[in-house]
C-alpha cells in the first residue's frame, strides 16, 4: 500500500524526536532522521537485526535500539532524500493484526503521548476499513471522536485544549 494514498485520505500522526520524526501505517513504520545537508550514501549505516536498529552517520550513532515490535527484516527500506533527510521505512512483521499499533518506536524511548494515542489508533483503524472497502470514499472523512483536522503533528494535538 502506497504511504501516499493514506497521507491524502486519513493523514499521518508525526512524532517529532531530537533527531527528526517517525510515523505508522498499519503496515508499516517510517522513521525520518535529519542529516547534515550534503551527506552522502556511503556516509550513512543502516543495521536491522531481529528487533535492534542502529543508524549512523560518519561513524556517529543517531539511533539505536530495541524497536517496540517485530519487522520484516529482508523488508527495511532506506534513502537519502536531498542529501538532509534519511527516510528508514520498516515493515512491521504484524501488520495483519488488529492491534498492530507502536506506542513508541523503540521499547524504552520515543513514546506516542497518551492523549495521542488514541488518535493513532483510530487512523490506524480507518486505513485498516479503506483497505477491506476500497468501494467507500473517504475524502471528506471527520473524526467521530475529536474535532480536529486529519493532519496534525503530535506537538500541534498536544497543544489542543479540547483532547
Amino acid at each position: 500500500m502506497k504511504l501516499s494514498f493514506f497521507d491524502e485520505k486519513a493523514g499521518i500522526v508525526r512524532c517529532s524526536t531530537p533527531w527528526g520524526s517517525w510515523s505508522q501505517t498499519v503496515y508499516d513504520v517510517t522513521v525520518e532522521i535529519e542529516l547534515p545537508k550534503g551527506t552522502k550514501g556511503r556516509d550513512v549505516t543502516v543495521t536491522l537485526l531481529s528487533r535492534n536498529i542502529c543508524c549512523k552517520n560518519a561513524g556517529n550513532v543517531i539511533l539505536q535500539g530495541i524497536l517496540f515490535g517485530p519487522v520484516k527484516e529482508n523488508e527495511i527500506i532506506w534513502t537519502i532524500e536531498d542529501t538532509k533527510i534519511l527516510r528508514v521505512v520498516l515493515t512491521k512483521a504484524e501488520a495483519s493484526v488488529k492491534e498492530s499499533v507502536w506506542t513508541s518506536l523503540l521499547e524504552d524511548n520515543f513514546e506516542i503521548p497518551k492523549n495521542i494515542q488514541f488518535q493513532v489508533k483510530e487512523k490506524l483503524d480507518l486505513e485498516r476499513f479503506q483497505a477491506q472497502n476500497p468501494e467507500y470514499n473517504f475524502v471528506n472523512w471527520k473524526s467521530t471522536s475529536y474535532n480536529y483536522p486529519i493532519s496534525l503533528s503530535f506537538d500541534q494535538l498536544e497543544n489542543r485544549t479540547n483532547l
